[in-house]
């Protein structure tokens, strides 16, 4: 059986509220995010400079909601909202890192990049297994979105709000640390000689 490129796999979740809107929502985000860093000048730009955090794909992600898939369906895009989060802390403020409208409804995306070794080195001190490396950002970005308050936005959303978590696991082979050769030819879309 031949690959299809561009096809999103996902169970059918129709009688959970939201799930529809949300469905359609990541198949057309997860495709036009691919294309996004895929683009090359997304390419060029990350070949010379480096890996990119979570603050610096704000702006691949926006360009991904403003692409042709989504058919302006998109209304209002911000980042960095400031919001009110239940919890212990004495602030119990936060900010939520990207807000957006899709058809009727808001969603509210905490996004987490993790860049994943292909070879399994440079843990961290704070990690005794891969496994934990790797879930950890995420089970971080579902926690915040439970702590969100979302009444502190007032008005500005939807009747609708869907509270979205996105971890984007980045595979960089750090097996020749500080080797930018390295880094861009994988940048490329090469293999490392």
């Amino acid at each position: 059986m031949a690959d299809q490129p561009r096809q999103l796999y996902y169970s059918n979740p129709d009688n959970i509220t939201g799930a529809r809107v949300s469905r359609d929502m990541m198949v057309t985000l997860c495709s036009a995010l691919g294309e996004a860093l895929d683009d090359p000048d997304t390419r060029h730009f990350i070949r010379n400079t480096r890996i990119p955090n979570e603050r610096e794909l704000y702006g691949t992600f926006i360009k991904a909601l403003l692409s042709d898939g989504f058919n302006s369906q998109i209304g209002h895009i911000a980042t960095e909202v400031q919001v009110s989060r239940q919890t212990d802390e004495a602030s119990g403020k936060g900010r939520v890192d990207i807000i957006f409208d899709y058809r009727s409804t808001s969603f509210l995306v905490e996004l987490k990049v993790i860049r994943a070794s292909v070879n399994g080195r440079q843990l961290g001190e704070e990690y005794t297994t891969t496994t934990q490396r790797l879930v950890r950002p995420w089970q971080k970005a579902v926690n915040q979105l439970i702590e969100l308050d979302e009444t502190s936005l007032g008005k500005a959303l939807k009747k609708k709000v869907i509270k979205l978590p996105i971890a984007l696991y980045l595979h960089v082979d750090n097996r020749q640390k500080g080797n930018t050769d390295q880094w861009k030819r994988s940048a490329d879309g090469r293999t490392p000689e």
